[in-house]
């Protein structure tokens, strides 16, 4: 169906009044998901917080997604079908080894933890995302509200992160806050990652519209988004959690490589340059990180011993050691049900607890070779449909960031993934949330939005 003329703005583009309202709601979706993981973040051991923000934010999701849809036809990516596969068989394996299909919550729909709802609430992240930047591109109006907007909330992120640490340099623990050997300190560590990856993929996204970035504002998403990475490695580290400071910078560097990229990426020809800029791009940002880093311990007055990573918390860098001993397990574990898996293999054999710390040995332990074939396929598919990803033309034939963006997705889920591998479980929640913020099996196809006019594009740099 033709769209309907729409009013014109004071440059002489287009204003759509449903572009103001997608911008509000990818705003509103994505502030009450913040919410409800800054309060389990601050309050871990206080069960769910904000489940009525999580609601929230899926409700809003839910309405993008149907809006969505009534605008664009809907597309299943060739990933779909081993990932639902894998889902399917992750259940059912839980049910029949464990014998207790309540504890299906735990490993499925928990807050704590969930397959399901963290892959979910990826997916519904993405939407606001590509809802809050395909807005913004339809007039140099929204492009600038939607470019304040984020750069408000990055600003709102990080100001929350500073004043949480100075709390916690504050009490009475003098800055340690490892919560137990029990393994909760996970649950913050992996939400600060999420709230990473969301910062990162939001910048990326909207630098895509902006066909001719203005460098303050261009330059004052990427240094908000650094910040946050940072702080949230420094703040897991008082967490105990190594993993999620990994991450977080991780992700940071790829953010930094992904901007220095995107300018010349856009040209087929131009890979060496790009990579070559990619590249100096990274070394910068990290050693960007790390001097930022030891300025930031010497100014919260923070001793190197009260990071996990230097020693103090469950498991301090022996952690890694003790995920290697438990490698020695696998050989056992896998004869076990080689074909099929055993979800409660580690139980049946040598002692509840002492799984394989890595996801990939525990899909071939628990899930078979059935489930480790299921997932890998999914996972591999998925990154290379964007690394391979067809690039829409540019708007007037202007390099854009596309194929950068891409190149950042794909970077992230491989980098996720393959942390993932090296110590922690199936159920962990940031690779299943990355893997439904870049790369959901089932999106929509691309949006037929009214780019800007050469006059508008140059208005809005």
């Amino acid at each position: 169906m033709p769209r309907r003329a729409a009013p014109t703005g004071v440059e002489g583009a287009p204003v759509i009044p449903a572009s103001m309202v997608r911008l509000a709601m990818g705003v509103l979706c994505l502030v009450l998901l913040a919410i409800w993981m800054a309060g389990n973040i601050a309050d871990p051991t206080g069960g769910s917080v904000n489940l009525g923000a999580l609601a929230g934010g899926l409700l809003v999701g839910a309405a993008l997604i149907l809006e969505a849809w009534r605008r664009r036809s809907l597309v299943i990516r060739p990933w779909a079908a081993p990932l639902l596969l894998f889902l399917a068989w992750f259940v059912i394996r839980w049910v029949v080894d464990v014998g207790d299909p309540a504890s299906i919550k735990a490993v499925t729909v928990a807050t704590t933890g969930g397959v399901l709802l963290y892959l979910l609430l990826g997916v519904v992240a993405g939407v606001a995302i590509e809802s809050l930047a395909g807005a913004s591109g339809s007039s140099p109006r929204m492009l600038r509200a939607g470019i304040a907007a984020w750069i408000a909330m990055l600003t709102l992120l990080a100001t929350w992160m500073l004043v949480q640490m100075w709390v916690l340099r504050g009490s009475e623990s003098g800055g340690r806050l490892v919560l137990d050997t029990q393994g909760r300190y996970q649950r913050p560590g992996n939400l600060l990652i999420l709230m990473v990856a969301v910062a990162s993929c939001g910048t990326i996204a909207f630098l895509r519209p902006a066909t001719r970035w203005r460098l303050v504002p261009a330059m004052s998403m990427v240094v908000l988004t650094l910040l946050i990475a940072l702080s949230a490695a420094l703040f897991a580290q008082f967490f105990g959690s190594n993993m999620a400071a990994v991450a977080a910078l991780g992700i940071a560097v790829t953010t930094v490589a992904a901007v220095a990229a995107g300018p010349v990426w856009a040209r087929r020809r131009a890979v060496f340059e790009a990579m070559t800029r990619g590249l100096v791009g990274s070394v910068f940002a990290i050693g960007l990180l790390l001097a930022v880093g030891v300025l930031a311990l010497a100014t919260f007055s923070i001793e190197f011993d009260r990071l996990r990573i230097t020693g103090y918390g469950s498991g301090a860098i022996r952690s890694v050691e003790s995920r290697l001993e438990l490698w020695e397990n696998f050989p056992r574990h896998f004869a076990d049900s080689p074909v099929l898996g055993n979800m409660a293999v580690d139980a049946d054999t040598t002692g509840r607890g002492t799984y394989v710390h890595g996801v990939f040995g525990m899909l071939l332990t628990h899930t078979g070779v059935i489930g480790f074939v299921l997932f890998g396929t999914a996972v591999v598919s998925a990154a290379c449909w964007l690394l391979r990803r067809p690039i829409r033309p540019a708007p007037f034939d202007r390099p854009s960031i596309e194929r950068a963006e891409s190149l950042h997705a794909a970077t992230m889920l491989i980098a996720i993934v393959g942390l993932a591998g090296l110590g922690t479980a199936i159920t962990w929640a940031p690779m299943w949330f990355v893997l439904g913020l870049t790369a959901p099996p089932v999106a929509f196809a691309a949006p037929r939005e009214i780019h800007l006019s050469p006059a508008g594009a140059e208005a809005a740099s």
